[in-house]
């Protein structure tokens, strides 16, 4: 019996609606992320939630590795990890490398994939205004190598019928997501010297076996 195969990927926005869909609370999914800058060899890392209306923002960036051209676009391929959980949080993920005095970027924008209803994934490579979006990130532009990551359109976030709400809802989940990356990240601040940042916070490590607790007993 003779079979064709035939390639038949399924429409970009209508798989990308679905994905944003999985179920990621924002702790888990910026402790996604904060898991890739460590596998990268970052010592230091740091979180902007930035408040500013429909144009709020959240960055990740650390000095890890770095990426070139060829690595970036391959990160960038859909699955579960950095890009599912962006866009659990908005609808655009920007990110910026570099490595080796070379800098490449990509963007997935979920309105220009849904926009071209060609039903193709429409990646953006080199389309990021470096200058003016590295204006916010002073502290990256010291970085010899690292990568920054931009997640906005927070439609998650934001709602534009009810700005007061969302702006506290907001700050209010900063707070839960230091807390959480201080629990899940505890053994690399303690032990690796590893430094997170929301802001000018240093997150401090938190163990939750309380091991300073005399009645704590380790076994194994």
């Amino acid at each position: 019996m003779n079979s064709n195969r035939v390639e038949l990927a399924p429409d970009a926005h209508l798989l990308m609606a679905s994905l944003r869909s999985v179920g990621y609370k924002t702790e888990t999914a910026i402790s996604d992320i904060l898991d890739n800058c460590i596998a990268a060899h970052a010592t230091e890392v740091q979180v902007d939630f930035s408040w500013n209306k429909e144009e709020s923002t959240i960055a990740i960036y650390d000095n890890g590795d770095g990426m070139d051209k060829c690595s970036l676009i391959a990160s960038m391929k859909i699955g579960m990890g950095m890009k599912t959980a962006a866009f659990s949080m908005g609808k655009r993920l920007r990110v910026i490398t570099k490595k080796e005095n070379k800098i490449s970027t990509a963007c997935w924008d979920l309105d220009y994939i849904e926009n071209q209803q060609d039903g193709k994934w429409s990646l953006l490579v080199d389309d990021i205004p470096i200058d003016t979006v590295l204006e916010g990130y002073p502290v990256f532009q010291h970085f010899d190598n690292g990568t920054l990551i931009v997640i906005d359109l927070l439609d998650r976030f934001v709602d534009s019928a009810s700005l007061k709400k969302s702006k506290m809802n907001f700050y209010k989940t900063v707070e839960r997501v230091k807390a959480h990356a201080g629990m899940i990240f505890h053994r690399f601040i303690e032990e690796d010297d590893l430094k997170i940042f929301f802001k000018d916070d240093l997150v401090q490590a938190w163990n939750p076996f309380i091991l300073s607790n005399h009645a704590t007993q380790e076994l194994r």
